[in-house]
């Protein structure tokens, strides 16, 4: 049931990041990224409870012998890459956020579609059986290159640096669940 219930979250934050990379190259109003925001922290507020219920299980392996240590230790490392990805998710969702107030540095529109582009391709490695951990290193450079002032190089290289650390725990959640014979389980 854990198993599904990760999946489950990673699909949750696949969509919610390609609607945001979707939303990105449309110019978000500030209404829709506040809402792309709070479904994030509901997100990450899921991974959390994840790592409440992985650590009961934990506190019962110790007395059941149904319970496989292995089980808890790879299940351990994708609710750790979850809580990585969630966590991720809600930064970026929070740097469009404040990027779509009027007190704040907004994106250069050259860089959009360079971090929409990353945002998708993240989006995709989320779900993917196989994912890789880097991507798109042509987007980033174009993305920073066209920012002109220091807080939009700032605020670009922070989404750039959350996409790659989600594209690294989605590696690290894909590789906790293949299983003895070498092939992803489904789910």
């Amino acid at each position: 049931i854990m198993r599904r219930d990760i999946a489950a979250l990673h699909d949750q934050l696949s969509d919610l990041l390609a609607r945001m990379a979707k939303g990105l190259r449309e110019r978000p109003s500030t209404e829709v990224a506040r809402a792309w925001r709070e479904e994030a922290v509901d997100l990450r507020n899921a991974s959390i409870g994840l790592g409440a219920r992985l650590e009961d299980l934990k506190s019962h392996a110790k007395w059941s012998p149904r319970i496989d240590a292995e089980d808890v230790e790879t299940l351990a490392r994708e609710v750790g890459a979850t809580s990585v990805m969630s966590a991720r998710v809600l930064s970026i969702a929070s740097d469009l956020a404040a990027a779509g107030s009027a007190s704040s540095t907004p994106l250069p529109p050259e860089a959009v579609t360079p971090l929409a582009d990353l945002m998708a391709m993240a989006a995709d490695n989320i779900s993917a059986e196989d994912p890789v951990t880097s991507l798109g290193r042509t987007q980033a450079h174009e993305a920073v290159r066209l920012a002109d002032q220091t807080a939009q190089i700032a605020l670009i290289g922070g989404i750039v640096s959350n996409i790659n650390r989600i594209n690294v725990a989605s590696a690290e959640a894909a590789d906790a669940a293949v299983d003895e014979t070498g092939e992803h389980p489904t789910t």
